[in-house]
């Protein structure tokens, strides 16, 4: 496979990368015939272009510069700690403590979620959580469906 390489970067070279090229592959096929000596060393370009491209290259002129189109962020899905916990009555949160106190998986998302002090809402393991809380019957469908759709909950 042959590596491209932009005119700029061969032209701030302070060498000829054709001869250097030419010249490290000669030396990397010399090494092969010899014990406890140091394989030879040359620029990084070099290296890259002799031990990986198998010495092929190719100068390409510059590309046209052309500002990068960015997306913005997508908004965050991730509730805060204290608002997500708030958003959930007081049996909720007694239950969502004891799953932790009983369910591995749970307590690890529980802990993570304090760490980073925020629960992501798209996190499988949260829905897997309020899910539960719901088959548990101590969360009601309405609040699960509010909370992942970050929607104050009543």
């Amino acid at each position: 496979m042959t590596v491209q390489i932009a005119r700029t970067i061969v032209d701030a070279l302070a060498f000829d990368i054709a001869a250097a090229v030419a010249d490290f592959t000669q030396a990397v096929d010399d090494h092969r015939l010899t014990l406890d000596v140091p394989a030879p060393v040359a620029h990084p370009l070099v290296e890259l272009i002799v031990r990986h491209h198998e010495g092929h290259f190719e100068i390409i002129e510059d590309p046209e510069s052309q500002p990068l189109e960015v997306e913005p962020p997508a908004p965050s899905r991730t509730l805060p700690f204290d608002v997500f916990v708030s958003r959930i009555d007081g049996s909720a949160q007694l239950a969502l403590v004891g799953l932790t106190m009983t369910d591995p998986g749970s307590k690890l998302w529980y802990d993570l979620g304090l760490s980073r002090n925020g629960f992501s809402l798209d996190d499988t393991r949260t829905i897997a959580v309020l899910d539960r809380l719901v088959a548990d019957d101590v969360l009601s469908s309405d609040k699960r469906d509010a909370l992942l759709a970050n929607a104050p909950v009543s």
